[in-house]
């Protein structure tokens, strides 16, 4: 049966220090494995802290580029719009003086009436010599102060009284202006003053545009004229 070896003897077998390197070496293992126990957390923390900054500086550069961006596209100037070309003022025809119409009114006595026949005074035409008058004023009708000669009544169409006036003994006139053109005939009527209104206007309209003319002349040339002329409806 072996010695128990005692601590400090000299004897081959040494179980006192055996224990002690074990016991070292156990202690040193759980201080490595609490090492480790503690560092993975840490480890593990810190890269998931890394990983967060990461994502963060990733988002934090992603939104510097959408800052850059947008303040890029502000940067950029808008197209001016074009302007518009001015409109340029159009040139105002000037008016052509208002031609009075030549008062050619007279009587003319027929059965039971009394009408108004155009018989023209010549002496009341100015001698007018300016040619380009009549070249400025081919296609308008002339008056009395730019004739040679004033129209003269050809051939007169019977004037009917109206039933209605006649019945009721009504009697009026018409005053009206008359365009007389180059061949003669009547080309427009307006009506100026009528009394009583409306009563005899068809009847004188319808009348005078029926009456034939000699055409007025400048210049030995047929013009157009304006003239007045009153139908005077009368019953005896």
């Amino acid at each position: 049966m072996p010695l128990i070896g005692c601590h400090g003897c000299r004897c081959g077998n040494r179980p006192g220090a055996f224990f002690l390197i074990e016991g070292q070496r156990l202690m040193l293992k759980r201080l490595i494995a609490l090492s480790i126990a503690l560092l993975v957390p840490y480890l593990v923390f810190v890269l998931v802290i890394s990983l967060n900054e990461s994502d963060f500086e990733r988002d934090k550069i992603e939104d510097k580029q959408v800052n850059f961006d947008v303040e890029k596209q502000k940067k950029i100037e808008k197209p001016k719009p074009k302007e518009k070309p001015k409109a340029k003022p159009r040139e105002v025809q000037q008016a052509l003086p208002s031609i009075k119409p030549t008062n050619v009114g007279s009587s003319l006595t027929g059965s039971g009436l009394s009408f108004g026949v155009p018989q023209f005074d010549e002496a009341e035409f100015a001698d007018v010599k300016d040619a380009s008058l009549l070249e400025s004023n081919v296609n308008e009708a002339m008056d009395k102060s730019s004739v040679d000669t004033a129209p003269k009544v050809k051939r007169r169409s019977p004037i009917v009284y109206p039933e209605l006036a006649r019945r009721q003994g009504i009697s009026g006139y018409v005053t009206m202006n008359v365009l007389i053109d180059e061949q003669g005939n009547v080309e427009d009527v307006e009506i100026i003053e009528s009394k009583p209104r409306d009563i005899f206007d068809l009847k004188a309209d319808s009348t005078i545009r029926r009456w034939q003319f000699e055409p007025a002349t400048y210049n030995g040339k047929k013009v157009k004229v304006w003239a007045t002329q009153k139908i005077v409806f009368k019953l005896d």
